[in-house]
């Protein structure tokens, strides 16, 4: 039940915020509309930082594996290197 308040709320929220926007917009200037975004994006982050729990135990933080960024491979860190070997190796189709 939940899944679907969240979605209908989410779907809601994606008709009515540009309208609220416009109007705002329209009403007292761009400046008000781009303000009022930043600090709802702001109460986002404070909210995720200070409300939502950590989802990852205690035993699968990097800290308890004792990484360093020495140990990381830059290779596999590049997110384009997968696409960059699909280019460039025949076999791997797309």
């Amino acid at each position: 039940m939940h899944t679907v308040q969240v979605s209908a709320t989410f779907a809601a929220s994606l008709v009515t915020s540009p309208a609220i926007g416009a109007y705002l917009g329209s009403m007292y200037g761009d400046g008000l509309v781009v303000a009022l975004a930043t600090a709802v994006a702001v109460l986002d982050v404070l909210f995720i930082v200070v409300a939502v729990p950590e989802s990852l135990s205690e035993s699968r933080h990097p800290e308890a594996h004792h990484l360093q960024l020495s140990q990381i491979s830059w290779e596999k860190a590049d997110p384009f290197g997968v696409r960059r070997g699909r280019i460039f190796k025949k076999s791997v189709k797309i």
